[in-house]
């Protein structure tokens, strides 16, 4: 069989097409980003039912597509906001994700310096059915149940139990198994109090 002038072209015309039709992307849509409310310089004030006062100031809000395996040739490419703060452990109070496996939530804010246990769980979007209700004096909250989600964790209890969740203002408040509260107190956007 004799090869035309032509016939590598195809050939690489061929892989071209390949490459290009098995990456998939999965990013986060629209409606997806209605849970992440935050910005850059953002200040949040925390307030206990003891009186204690965590603030928390948003330093970066982060997005980044990344391949789910690096080494592949054709690697699916995964999208996750990352929302940073200044000063904390862990360094993020939300991450979203979207892959092969779904869009995810995780929450990660701890707030206070007592001997209390987070976890460290997420949520998926639209799959998990969430109630409304009023927490402290905000209305149209999610009440999220808090399940350990993170197999590193797993094996240790936890005390939190509710995250209260606006699509306005984010986290609104926590709520832990021995009735111990953190409720927002305090959102400020360029110095401006959005609380009212």
């Amino acid at each position: 069989m004799k090869l035309n002038n032509n016939t590598p072209k195809l050939i690489c015309a061929l892989f071209m097409c390949l490459l290009f039709i098995s990456c998939t992307r999965y990013t986060l849509s629209e409606k997806d980003l209605e849970w992440q409310p935050y910005e850059v310089a953002d200040r949040l004030i925390f307030i206990s039912d003891k009186g204690e006062i965590d603030t928390i100031v948003i330093d970066q809000v982060h997005i980044v597509s990344n391949a789910d395996d690096p080494l592949s040739i054709y690697p699916n490419m995964n999208q996750t906001i990352f929302i940073g703060v200044e000063n904390r452990r862990p360094s993020t109070i939300i991450e979203l994700h979207a892959s092969k496996y779904g869009k995810f939530i995780d929450f990660n804010l701890q707030l206070g310096n007592n001997d209390l246990k987070y976890t460290c769980f997420n949520i998926k979007i639209g799959k998990v059915e969430l109630t409304q209700q009023p927490f402290s004096q905000y209305q149209n909250v999610y009440q999220i149940p808090v399940e350990q989600s993170c197999n590193t964790t797993r094996k240790y209890p936890f005390d939190i139990r509710y995250i209260y969740w606006s699509m306005e203002y984010g986290y609104v408040g926590m709520e832990f198994k021995n009735g111990y509260t953190w409720t927002l107190q305090s959102f400020y956007r360029g110095g401006v109090e959005l609380l009212q």
